[in-house]
């Protein structure tokens, strides 16, 4: 692309593949400037990529080109490379929308459907991601939540290894996004992930692997996952609870500053929880790596 700062996610995947490592995707709080600026700054402070995703949700009330402008324009205003992704749609014609408005990379969660439907529609969407230039992360296996709601609330699954390696090779996905003991909605506790599972599905499969759940999965047990080949880590909750912690103690002592006042405080917050994802998955410097 020229002038612009965007970068297709398979690119940012590549950069990972060669480094051995696993980049954090950051969910930027519904779109607030405060974890777009955290994401950014943190990824220019260390000459690395800023992999950024969003829930379809929030996307859509603004508009998903609008959104690719925002993220494009400060971006290329500090020098940051930057890719995109839809994380957990459930609707194609979102899906299609975001692919539409400049998302290089989508995730169709299946998890609704019997296996062999999950295969069907999996497929289909490959099929249409991949003719618009897009890559797809599926997963037909529930990943459940610390405290349960919603779907989360059906037992919690394992990834079989086979049916795995089956829905790789049907569907034709480009990241696979396995349950292996991981769980989405921890802060208060790490996750102990099923090592034994996560080997036997890197044999199996010959695409990057998603973790999901980040916050829930202490750095170390990124980095080995990484050796397994998960290349994308999501994360989002923990970011949720600093931003809103510190906040809420600012205005503990400052109650009449302004929201800008207080929205300083939880970037510079953020910041601070991201900074490790950056210097302790072996991403310092990894924008060099990029075609920029």
């Amino acid at each position: 692309m020229k002038n612009t700062s965007m970068f297709h996610y398979r690119e940012i995947l590549r950069m990972a593949e060669s480094r051995g490592t696993c980049i954090a995707t950051i969910d930027c709080g519904w779109g607030h400037l405060e974890f777009l600026e955290a994401v950014l700054n943190t990824a220019k402070k260390h000459n690395a990529p800023a992999a950024i995703l969003c829930w379809g949700g929030f996307v859509k009330a603004i508009g998903f080109a609008a959104y690719t402008n925002l993220v494009d324009a400060m971006a290329t205003r500090l020098g940051v490379p930057a890719t995109l992704h839809l994380d957990h749609s459930h609707d194609p014609d979102e899906i299609k929308a975001a692919i539409d408005g400049g998302f290089t990379s989508v995730m169709y969660d299946v998890e609704d459907y019997e296996f062999e439907e999950a295969i069907s529609r999996a497929k289909a969407l490959v099929e249409y991601a991949h003719s618009k230039g897009a890559i797809v992360e599926s997963s037909f296996s529930s990943i459940g939540r610390e405290h349960g709601g919603g779907a989360a609330d059906r037992p919690e699954e394992v990834t079989d290894p086979a049916q795995a390696a089956r829905f790789v090779e049907e569907t034709g996905v480009d990241i696979f996004s396995p349950a292996v003991g991981n769980l989405h909605g921890c802060v208060d506790m790490t996750m102990p992930l099923d090592w034994n599972v996560i080997e036997a599905i890197s044999g199996a499969v010959d695409v990057p692997l998603a973790l999901h759940g980040g916050s829930g999965v202490a750095i170390k047990d990124v980095a080995r996952a990484a050796g397994c080949g998960f290349r994308k880590l999501n994360l989002y909750t923990k970011l949720q609870h600093v931003y809103s912690a510190a906040v809420r103690a600012h205005l503990a002592k400052r109650p009449d500053d302004p929201w800008t006042k207080w929205a300083a405080a939880g970037r510079a917050a953020l910041e601070a929880a991201v900074e490790p994802y950056f210097t302790g998955l072996n991403l310092v410097g990894s924008a060099a790596d990029l075609d920029i």
